[in-house]
């Protein structure tokens, strides 16, 4: 668009300019329609008139003014004789931003697999370290209670010196003490390997016992990925949950808001904290959300006589490939990646403001029908 008068206005008049700029971005929404009209106008009687048309089709600042005008050129236009019937009008159209080209890439590679990846293993090596590390010490200090040595002394010197002789009744105590010692240093050391036993099948991150799977559940089947959900039901492995979102983690085109959904998802899977049924509560809304946004895809797609696999991953990808060859009305959905940066994981009143922020861009103004 030629933005020339925008920035004079924004210099000479920034109140002027900002009482107009909603209306000149709703009229810029609506450019596909208005070009529509302006072509449908009979431009072989006044092919001059057109090029200031189109002139005024690339001014957000004019687009307003020009669709008022219609009706007047209609009528100007119907009064003026054929001056070239050859002539074909062609309605100015902002240039689409061309895109890089997207090199497919391992899905292990997004930042968000990463850092679920990350998370996951420093939690089960705190899991494993931190008790054997307690009993190893709990073994050295047991082991600092028994001293033989002072058992050797006593005998050699009860063997070379009289005087010691005295003092061997409060050592014979002392030495029925030790065994006692060594049993419980025996019971200690047979208990260690036990620790150190980590059995491959119990999930490395299981749900609070004061949490509830039944959100991330309806989150997975909103998302379309049924058999995540089935297994969750069974073992609640939430190492299972982050692989599955973070895989479809920045995919293009489709719905930015989906991906933000997605990672909103993944910082909120529970850690076994006090937080976990704040986190809980916000993974059950974007199951909400999921649910819209999974009949407004499906909603578009019928719109434009394209199957709906009723899978909102699949049909979100679908939609966005459809969108970006042919924009529909209304407001325009970004279909890029999501860069946007969340709050970190621990920051839970962070999330629940970005959740709220999506809610309200889930539900758009409708237009012809259409949301």
């Amino acid at each position: 668009f030629s933005v020339d008068v925008i920035n004079e206005m924004l210099e000479e008049n920034p109140v002027g300019l900002a009482l107009r700029i909603v209306s000149m971005r709703e009229a810029v929404a609506g450019h596909e329609t208005l070009r529509r009209r302006v072509s449908n106008l009979d431009w072989t009687r006044d092919p001059e008139l057109s090029i200031s048309v189109n002139l005024e089709l690339s001014r957000p600042d004019r687009l307003e003014a020009l669709a008022a005008n219609i009706p007047q050129l209609m009528m100007s236009l119907a009064q003026k004789d054929v001056v070239d019937e050859h002539f074909s009008f062609i309605a100015w159209r902002p240039r689409k931003r061309s895109r890089p080209m997207l090199i497919p890439v391992p899905q292990n590679t997004v930042e968000d697999a990463m850092e679920a990846i990350l998370e996951e293993m420093d939690s089960s090596e705190e899991e494993i370290v931190e008790p054997i590390v307690e009993t190893v010490q709990e073994v050295i200090e047991e082991k600092e209670i028994v001293s033989p040595e002072p058992i050797v002394e006593i005998e050699a010197e009860a063997a070379s010196e009289i005087t010691v002789i005295e003092e061997v009744p409060e050592a014979v105590e002392e030495v029925d003490v030790v065994p006692e010692a060594v049993e419980e240093d025996e019971d200690v050391e047979e208990f260690v390997p036990e620790i150190e036993i980590i059995e491959p099948s119990s999930p490395e991150n299981p749900i609070p016992s004061d949490g509830d799977s039944a959100s991330l559940v309806k989150l997975l089947r909103a998302l379309g990925l049924e058999d995540e959900a089935n297994l969750l039901e069974d073992n609640e492995d939430l190492s299972l949950v982050r692989r599955a979102l973070a895989s479809h983690v920045g995919i293009e085109p489709r719905d930015m808001r989906l991906d933000r959904l997605l990672r909103l998802a993944l910082r909120l899977i529970p850690n076994g904290d006090e937080s976990d049924g704040k986190k809980l509560s916000l993974l059950a809304t974007l199951a909400d959300l999921a649910d819209g946004l999974s009949k407004w895809t499906r909603t578009r797609l019928e719109a434009r006589h394209n199957g709906s696999e009723g899978v909102l991953l699949n049909d979100a990808i679908a939609l966005g490939k459809a969108l970006e060859r042919t924009p529909g009305p209304g407001t325009m959905v970004p279909l890029d990646a999501d860069e946007f940066e969340l709050p970190a994981s621990d920051d839970t009143e962070g999330l629940a403001n970005e959740v709220n922020v999506l809610k309200r861009r889930v539900m758009l103004s409708s237009s012809g029908g259409v949301r």
